[in-house]
């Protein structure tokens, strides 16, 4: 599996590294309304590209042959623009941006093959079911009437615990209820 992957790699290195398409660093670039449209009203266009020099950058030039049936207003609707762009630097970025997301896909596998590991560890330490740690009482006890001193106490604290708790509950729902009423009522913040 490595080996195949590792072949990969440097196979498509290979093929980037001599694979030379027919990019130029200069062009002169016209847009002309497209030729079959009479009137002129319609944005269709179509782009001329050719290489050349700065002082051929006309339409007469890049246009070439003119289309058939067009007259000799055609070049005069056309934008000719010459460009220059270093595909040297085109060619950097985008080997660049192909590295970091080739990180990326290693680094997203390596979490994959972790990933198993890693819930392993998680199912050794599996969620046991939380018992109740009240003492229950034995019916000896309870038969003689004779009362545990620790029920009570845990109880106790339990009910303090639970007022508490609903008291604080019952403040929020007021100052909530007096927030809507100053709001929506009277139109005034609290502050």
């Amino acid at each position: 599996m490595v080996n195949k992957i590792w072949l990969s790699a440097v196979l498509l290195s290979v093929i980037i590294l001599f694979v030379n398409a027919q990019y130029d660093d200069v062009r002169c670039k016209c847009v002309c309304p497209s030729p079959t449209i009479a009137n002129g009203t319609e944005n269709n266009k179509k782009v001329y590209l050719k290489n050349t020099v700065p002082q051929d950058c006309k339409c007469v030039y890049v246009v070439d042959p003119l289309p058939p049936g067009v007259d000799q207003d055609f070049c005069l609707r056309c934008s000719c623009k010459f460009e220059v762009r270093n595909t040297t630097t085109i060619k950097v970025v985008v080997g660049i941006i192909t590295s970091i997301l080739g990180l990326l896909v290693i680094y997203m596998m390596f979490l994959l093959c972790l990933d198993p590991l890693m819930n392993r560890r998680q199912r050794a330490r599996a969620y046991q079911e939380h018992q109740n740690e009240e003492e229950t009482l034995p019916s000896e006890s309870i038969s003689n009437g004779v009362e545990s001193t620790s029920r009570p106490r845990s109880t106790t604290l339990v009910n303090r615990v639970t007022d508490r708790l609903k008291d604080g509950q019952e403040k929020w729902k007021g100052t909530v209820k007096a927030q809507r009423r100053n709001i929506f009522d009277e139109h005034t913040m609290l502050n």
